[in-house]
């Protein structure tokens, strides 16, 4: 079969690093980029090339930190719906961001998808894996995570080298890409808790670079951050909620490992609920109805909880600390970015107000804490792919995977410029915008039949992915019972 075949002519492009000008030509050969070659303006270009002179050509964003089957409540159990893992699917890819690195999901499920967005591109983002989240017993997040999905594998726990060993062995054997381990010393309501000690964190990170595993560390504090570090991890999720002293921000830039913030997730929670975006359009406008309801629910409580948060995941944490704890998250962005320490980025979405295909929030939270928009991008783009171990996209340059945004204006000088999507790419496919060509055929965007036939081997996908999750949720329970 011939390789799908795009040429791309614009006169300005973000690389990963910086912004280029001039005159270009990319050209995209099968899943890669062929070439990417400056021009004289007086080469006549192909002519099926896409003429983007007037926009801006960036590689696909990636976001490394999501929970890809999560729709946005609130609370700390949702339902999982076929239609909307779909849609959450559909409207990352749409925003732009054509890799996804899942931080918490049980790994039939997560992996099911992440073969599907293999097998067919246009279904959604390419998906990294974590599956579980590794912990220690009675360890974030099983201090509010319901039972149901406990059962159904979304955690593994260590309570010594050895079962640290052999959790890393089934996610392994699970065809995972990462692993995430939870290093948090106290819950998101302010109570102590339990954590891997040294050693068992250690054979984790042992047992996973032998099986060619990233460790990724959910962590919140500074203490977390030394634990993390202490243990041989490879990147740090979250940015911590108490100021990092020099020691620790030295610790961190001398080990090379990158920090990826998520700094909306937090901000949104008591922004949203004290200005209502329950009702906002903006949010509420692209939520189900069930999403919505259980917004308006939260809002009412948060009004009522007086000075602290209301029941749910950050239950009776003072609204104050809360604030408190957003507003040095971003000033530790800062601290970690003057240390020379790399970025990445990530939503953490979804969760609350922090939405799928809503890369933007995020952005302009960095942006306000401090980042430059160039820096803003470089994080969003080259800094989460080699923070999740992919050093094959987001960049533009021969060789890498032909994954690519086209937005209307210069988002390093305008950073809401990364709104106005004019086309995406995913691996050598155009799967958002035509450039002017025709709907359908080799390397464009599908018409829809296609798409109707995409979005339901896609639900197919993951209603195999659930009965897989169920059913390993069950042969846990049997090896559970019989000790």
């Amino acid at each position: 079969m011939t390789a799908r075949r795009l040429t791309l002519i614009c006169d300005r492009l973000f690389d990963g690093a910086a912004l280029r000008r001039g005159h270009w030509r990319l050209e995209v050969a099968g899943e890669r980029i062929a070439a990417l070659r400056p021009v004289d303006p007086r080469e006549r270009p192909p002519h099926d090339a896409w003429d983007v002179r007037d926009a801006t050509v960036l590689p696909g964003l990636c976001n490394a930190h999501v929970h890809i089957a999560r729709a946005g409540l609130f609370g700390p159990s949702e339902p999982i719906s076929l239609a909307q893992v779909q849609r959450n699917l559909e409207v990352t890819l749409r925003a732009g961001v054509t890799t996804v690195g899942d931080m918490g999901c049980a790994a039939p499920l997560v992996v099911g998808l992440r073969r599907r967005a293999a097998a067919e591109p246009g279904s959604g983002p390419a998906v990294l894996a974590a599956g579980p989240i590794v912990t220690a017993p009675l360890g974030y997040p099983l201090d509010w995570l319901s039972p149901r999905l406990a059962s159904l594998g979304v955690v593994e726990t260590c309570a010594s080298s050895a079962s640290a060993a052999r959790a890393v062995e089934r996610l392994s054997a699970a065809g995972v890409d990462h692993v995430k381990v939870a290093v948090m010393h106290e819950s998101y309501g302010g109570k102590a808790l339990p954590v891997m000690p040294t050693p068992v964190l250690a054979a984790v990170v042992s047992a996973a670079h032998a099986a060619g595993l990233r460790v990724l560390a959910h962590a919140h504090s500074a203490a977390d951050y030394r634990a993390a570090l202490h243990g041989g991890v490879d990147a740090l999720m979250h940015s911590a909620f108490d100021p990092l002293d020099g020691q620790t921000l030295a610790r961190v830039r001398d080990a090379g490992v990158p920090v990826c913030p998520t700094l909306w997730v937090f901000e949104a929670a008591c922004r949203g609920a004290e200005a209502r975006w329950d009702r906002d359009p903006r949010y509420g406008g692209v939520a189900p109805d069930w999403v919505r309801r259980e917004w308006g629910a939260f809002c009412d409580a948060y009004a009522a909880a007086g000075a602290v948060m209301p029941a749910g995941i950050a239950a009776g944490l003072p609204k104050a600390r809360a604030r408190e704890a957003v507003r040095v998250a971003a000033a530790n962005l800062l601290l970690l970015r003057d240390a020379g320490v790399p970025l990445g980025f990530g939503t953490d979405a979804a969760y609350g107000f922090c939405l799928h295909g809503r890369p933007q929030d995020e952005l302009y939270a960095m942006h306000r804490a401090g980042l430059g928009a160039v820096e803003c991008l470089r994080a969003a783009t080259g800094g989460a792919a080699a923070l999740l171990g992919r050093r094959d996209r987001g960049v533009l340059a021969p060789g890498a995977r032909a994954d690519l945004l086209v937005v209307d204006g210069d988002p390093t000088s305008d950073l809401a410029a990364i709104e106005r999507v004019r086309a995406v790419v995913a691996a050598g496919r155009v799967v958002v915008g035509t450039g002017g060509r025709a709907a359908t055929g080799p390397g464009t965007s599908d018409g829809p039949v296609a798409r109707a036939a995409r979005d339901l081997a896609t639900r197919v996908a993951v209603a195999r992915g659930l009965l897989a999750t169920v059913a390993a949720g069950a042969k846990r329970a049997l090896r559970v019972n019989a000790r």
